[in-house]
């Protein structure tokens, strides 16, 4: 089920959060000059003058136009040969978060838990970075994939840009991939920013966004990550919002009673091995349940309340009440069936693969800017 959805109605999280910035043209100067900027501890903070700006990094409150005055994309770099310093940075990049989350937390605007001199340390690297990605060839125009969570803020930013027709920028390096299936594994519960964790769509702090790049400034890095596919860009890079859209991941939260009694007339079929019951692929149907949902008007949403609290109306399923049947044949492959409705790809669990319960997303679909 997809819908268009109006991201003003929605109510903005008390929460700090970083945000794609709208491009506003300023007088830029190249990220090598990060090399010679002034790094200093200040009271509430790490002080950065850089381009003939200022920026006070804090631990507790972004600063999304941080970086606003640098020129990340140099293609004067194409095909010169990387120096063994740059294919050890792509080496440390890829292959360690102890490098590429204090940097994401930098291009952001925020103050990683750093000294002065670490700062100072991650500008140089960033420097690096850019000096070996820009030198990687450029391959035509590449259809790119991330998925993730986005700041309510973020969005509302996006959603105005689309509205407007304005270009928008991430000022910070974008990790994505070729395989779009890939991306995917970053939307589910266990990927929420640890501001909101397992809240963060309750509160509408956060939401799984699922982000397409069509670009010509990609950088192939499947050669350091091949089990990825991962290509990175550069940041700073301008795009134009050409859609947006909230896509359902669980239909039953929009569900109605007869679209319930539906699917609970229906024999479902489990996916994986993983989700079989003693040789037992196939599920349903649960008529009981069936006549439950319309004669008491329970419409998708009443039905998880159902699923969780196990009160169910009495006659018609008495005795999924009972403690026995928690873990009964019964019960289970109701379980296993129900996972079948998500509609993202399953998610890498330490018991086996396991659904995506996320109850929806918003696909982006991002173009080059002029």
């Amino acid at each position: 089920m997809r819908s268009c959805y109006a991201l003003g109605v929605l109510v903005l999280s008390a929460q700090p959060a970083s945000a794609a910035r709208v491009v506003v043209q300023t007088k830029q100067c190249g990220y090598q000059s990060l090399l010679q900027a002034e790094v200093a501890g200040v009271p509430d903070g790490v002080r950065v003058k850089v381009c003939g700006e200022e920026v006070v990094l804090k631990s507790e409150h972004p600063t999304s136009d941080a970086w606003k005055s640098l020129n990340w994309w140099d293609p004067a770099l194409q095909g010169a040969s990387l120096t063994p310093e740059e294919l050890e940075t792509l080496d440390n990049y890829l292959g360690s978060y102890d490098y590429a989350r204090p940097m994401g937390q930098i291009g952001h605007g925020q103050l990683p838990k750093h000294t002065t001199s670490a700062v100072k340390g991650v500008l140089s690297f960033e420097v690096l970075l850019g000096n070996a990605l820009n030198k990687l060839p450029a391959s035509g125009v590449a259809q790119l994939y991330r998925g993730g969570w986005t700041s309510m803020e973020q969005l509302q930013e996006m959603q105005a840009a689309l509205d407007s027709g304005s270009a928008i920028n991430f000022p910070w390096f974008q990790s994505t991939s070729s395989d779009s299936s890939h991306a995917s594994t970053f939307m589910g519960r266990k990927s929420e920013p640890q501001t909101c964790a397992n809240e963060c769509i309750e509160k509408g702090a956060a939401f799984p966004t699922y982000l397409t790049f069509e670009t010509r400034h990609g950088k192939d890095v499947s050669e350091w990550n091949a089990a990825e596919k991962e290509w990175l860009l550069l940041p700073s890079l301008r795009f134009k919002v050409a859609s947006i859209t909230k896509i359902m991941n669980d239909p039953w939260w929009e569900a109605s009673p007869k679209d319930m009694a539906d699917w609970l007339g229906q024999v479902h079929t489990v996916p994986t091995n993983f989700w079989s019951r003693k040789g037992k692929m196939s599920y349903g149907p649960w008529p009981e349940l069936a006549a439950a949902c319309l004669a008491h008007s329970i419409d998708g949403q009443g039905f998880l309340k159902w699923w969780a609290n196990r009160s169910f109306p009495e006659p018609y399923a008495p005795r999924w009440d009972e403690s026995e049947y928690l873990h009964s044949d019964k019960h289970m492959e109701f379980q296993y069936a129900s996972y079948t409705r998500f509609q993202l790809p399953t998610l890498s669990t330490r018991a086996g693969p396991g659904p995506n319960t996320v109850q929806f997303y918003y696909r982006i679909n991002l173009q080059d800017a002029p």
